[in-house]
């Protein structure tokens, strides 16, 4: 009789240990895919913040190439208006030899600049 309790004692606590065990092994699991995820979700944070500073140098670069407006008006300037998607009208000189290169970067720049200052509008009334 007593080796009989004996031996169910050993295996109740061997299923003990092994569901402690068991228990460990899936809170390990669940750790480490807490980790993965927080690891991925800086990882797409930091690539985020990559292109956001990749398209901000590129447009540094864009307003570089861009000439400085003439502030003389005669017959060598043409001034050329234009109105924004959002209703915006702006307008600019250009010098009658500029190829349409630098208006289009003109464009890029004034579009880029207006769509960040509109979403950061829209977001604080929003917030």
């Amino acid at each position: 009789m007593r080796e009989q309790q004996d031996s169910e004692y050993k295996a109740a606590e061997e299923a003990d240990r092994i569901a402690r065990l068991k228990k460990e092994q899936e809170e390990e699991e669940l750790r480490r895919k807490k980790e993965e995820e927080i690891q991925q979700q800086e990882l797409n944070e930091a690539i985020e913040l990559s292109k956001s500073l990749s398209k901000q140098n590129r447009m540094l670069k864009i307003k570089e190439r861009l000439a400085e407006e003439p502030k003389t008006i005669d017959s060598n300037v043409s001034t050329i208006k234009f109105q924004l998607p959002h209703g915006i009208k702006v307008s600019r000189n250009f010098m009658k030899i500029d190829k349409i290169q630098v208006i289009i970067i003109y464009l890029l720049i004034i579009i880029y600049y207006n769509f960040i200052i509109y979403y950061l509008f829209i977001y604080c009334i929003d917030n």
